[in-house]
């Protein structure tokens, strides 16, 4: 054997080397690509799950009851409370929507926020509350909610007891 064929072997061997390298590499990016969607979506679930144990509150859950029977009559300081539960979960949607729309969080993660907003947005007090702080939310994420809204009809009160009975009794 020359050693030029020495040398073509060497070159041979070492091409392969280089692409099973790169499908190494590839197959670590997409590992890596993964794991970063994994985080993003724990990270946003994880929020909702600090937003329910929130809303458990007695004082805010009795806030949130009324909320939900469609009651309009707050004082100023519940109207405030209700302000920032409202804050929250539209903070909770445009990061959802905002990831999702970069391919950082799957579809589901952005549809459970949306449900979350879409209850909210169904009870009369809180599209009101829509309206009060709908400039203080991201310009880009307004057509969205906007969108979200309008096909979205105002809800029926909701006695979650009676709900619930009802289920129990089938």
């Amino acid at each position: 054997m020359s050693l030029s064929d020495l040398a073509a072997i060497g070159s041979l061997v070492s091409g392969l080397a280089v692409l099973v390298s790169l499908a190494y590499m590839s197959l670590q990016l997409r590992q890596t690509e993964k794991n970063q969607r994994a985080i993003l979506n724990q990270g946003a679930l994880s929020r909702t799950t600090d937003v329910a144990i929130w809303t458990a509150e007695l004082d805010l859950a009795a806030l949130i009851n009324r909320v939900c029977m469609n009651e309009t009559d707050f004082s100023n300081e519940e109207l405030w409370r209700l302000t920032s539960l409202f804050r929250v979960n539209v903070i909770g949607l445009q990061d959802a929507y905002v990831q999702h729309t970069n391919s950082l969080v799957d579809r589901a993660t952005l549809e459970i926020a949306v449900r979350g907003f879409e209850f909210w947005m169904r009870r009369p007090i809180m599209r009101a509350m829509y309206k009060v702080m709908r400039e203080n939310i991201a310009a880009d994420v307004r057509p969205y909610l906007d969108k979200v809204i309008e096909a979205l009809p105002l809800g029926e009160p909701l006695d979650l007891k009676r709900a619930v009975q009802s289920q129990l009794s089938r």
